[in-house]
């Protein structure tokens, strides 16, 4: 700026006061805030320090909150696991049932009727069937063909399929 003061407002005041090297303002602006280049200068410095300040505690914020987030959802999905007992096994297949009958399904592999069911072939079993989804080694395991019900092991049905 040039040597002379800058004027802020019209001096109607009878005193005037030096706000900086390069403002003059009347008595009655002194509650005024006043922005000269070098203010602004310095006004926008700590503006830009406050952003900045403001940003990384957002950010931290932020942080904090999704890890406690996360942990909470993980604790709550761990309580709901081990507050709940195991799982049932679920019902076993009756011989009886309708789509037993239909597939000629025993739990004994060995009672199966040859004559009605020519494809069943001796050591055909459930346990080393493709569609048999229970552990190997267990009595009982579930099979998709009789919706979500155990077979046995030892069992066969006409769905047999033997596994690769």
């Amino acid at each position: 700026m040039s040597g002379k003061p800058t004027l802020v407002a019209p001096l109607a005041a009878a005193h005037t006061f030096n706000v900086g090297p390069d403002v003059v303002a009347p008595e009655s602006a002194q509650r005024r805030t006043i922005f000269t280049s070098r203010c602004r200068t310095e006004c926008h410095v700590n503006e830009a320090e406050t952003n900045q300040m403001k940003n990384s505690m957002m950010k931290t914020q932020r942080r904090d909150f999704l890890k406690i987030g996360s942990l909470a959802a993980a604790s709550i999905a761990i309580a709901a696991r081990v507050g709940r007992p195991a799982r049932a096994a679920e019902p076993h297949v009756d011989e009886k049932d309708a789509t037993a009958q239909s597939l000629g399904y025993k739990h004994d592999a060995t009672k199966v009727d040859k004559a009605k069911f020519a494809k069943y072939k001796a050591g055909e079993a459930c346990a080393n069937c493709q569609l048999y989804q229970g552990k190997p080694g267990g009595a009982w395991g579930p099979c998709p063909i009789f919706g979500g019900k155990e077979v046995s092991a030892k069992g066969w049905c006409s769905a047999y399929v033997k596994k690769a």
